[in-house]
């Protein structure tokens, strides 16, 4: 994949400009490191840790965090156009992933391991929300 990507021409664009604070410019630089040698396995010994690493695998404040709307609702609140449109011509955006009441807060474990299992019973778009990587999991 990535001898492929280096295959292609170049397409500049013009990015907007981050909305970091200097406190969080100098935090991300710091941790930005090229990896030299063998990185360690990350910690599974409580489920958080299990749940930080799955979040980290999928992405999913990528995709729930409206970066460039203004303002921006915050990490996780959703409102990222997704697609387009969908089979029905509407366009589809991310849902806020927060505690907060408008996001999951009120979800239960059982709500939301039946949401990742089952794409909200067939209702989530897969194209939008790949669910279906996470169906299998099992509770551990």
């Amino acid at each position: 994949m990535i001898a492929y990507l280096r295959s292609l021409p170049p397409i500049r664009n013009p990015l907007p400009d981050r909305r970091l604070s200097p406190g969080a410019e100098e935090r991300r630089a710091a941790g930005a490191r090229p990896i030299d040698g063998p990185v360690d396995a990350p910690s599974f010994q409580e489920a958080w840790e299990r749940g930080r690493h799955l979040i980290g695998l999928g992405e999913c404040m990528g995709c729930h965090t409206s970066w460039y709307s203004d303002p921006i609702p915050g990490l996780g609140g959703g409102g990222n156009r997704i697609l387009e449109e969908d089979e029905d011509g509407l366009p589809v955006f991310s849902r806020n992933i927060t505690p907060d009441p408008t996001g999951i807060g009120g979800w239960s474990r059982d709500d939301f391991r039946w949401v990742m299992r089952t794409g909200k019973g067939g209702d989530l778009h897969p194209a939008a929300m790949r669910w279906t990587a996470y169906a299998r999991l099992t509770d551990a």
